[in-house]
């Protein structure tokens, strides 16, 4: 019996010291900028705003689906041009989906997207829910402006945009790319420049 409660009590002491080393682990685990605690609190945060930005707009609904009403002379025009088009016969190759809305719409993701395809923050949220109000009320809808988060002029191109051709690049895939970069240059304000000395290169290469 002695024995028996000897032996008890040297593993209470070794489990006393391993969960103390445990302890300390498992704090180390969920404590800390970079650890998983952090990482579930942040994962949390942000699904709960985007479940706060998915109620707020569906509770829109109606007046968004006012400023979407088309004239009778607009409705006329769309049913024409349906007419025309031609059904499309998708192949499906990957399981998880062969386009990025295929995917979003397996994984329940596009109701928690704006337009089923982007994540917006508060800030855009809120200028998007004006623009739905201002439009549902009547109001003349003034050009949009670009968009200035904190990060702003930061996330700007104000030097335009450099790139470089890996060797890899056959002149097909270069002719391309040029046509491609001008086509955005019209119709943007950023300029793309071949530049294998600037900052911020993009580097473009064959896959």
């Amino acid at each position: 019996m002695r024995l028996l409660f000897l032996t008890l009590l040297l593993a209470v002491c070794v489990g006393a010291g391993l969960l103390g080393n445990l302890g300390s682990k498992v704090k180390g685990v969920f404590s800390g900028e970079n650890s998983l605690g952090a990482k579930l609190k942040n994962a949390t945060i942000n699904a709960f705003r985007k479940l706060k930005l998915h109620e707020r707009f569906r509770g829109m609904r109606n007046k968004i689906l006012k400023t979407l009403k088309l004239t009778p002379k607009m409705l006329k025009s769309l049913k024409e041009r349906l007419k025309k088009l031609r059904p499309i016969k998708q192949d499906h190759i990957k399981k998880e989906g062969d386009s990025i809305d295929q995917i979003n719409a397996k994984l329940s993701a596009t109701e928690h997207l704006f337009q089923s395809d982007i994540a917006l923050t508060k800030q855009q949220a809120d200028m998007i829910a004006k623009e739905i109000d201002e439009e549902a009320a009547g109001v003349p809808r003034s050009k949009r402006q670009a968009f200035k988060d904190r990060n702003y002029p930061r996330t700007l191109w104000s030097e335009g945009v450099n790139y470089v051709f890996d060797a890899s690049a056959t002149p097909q895939m270069r002719s391309v790319f040029v046509k491609g970069a001008k086509a955005w240059q019209k119709d943007t304000c950023i300029d793309f420049k071949e530049n294998p000395n600037g900052e911020e290169l993009m580097h473009t290469a064959k896959f």
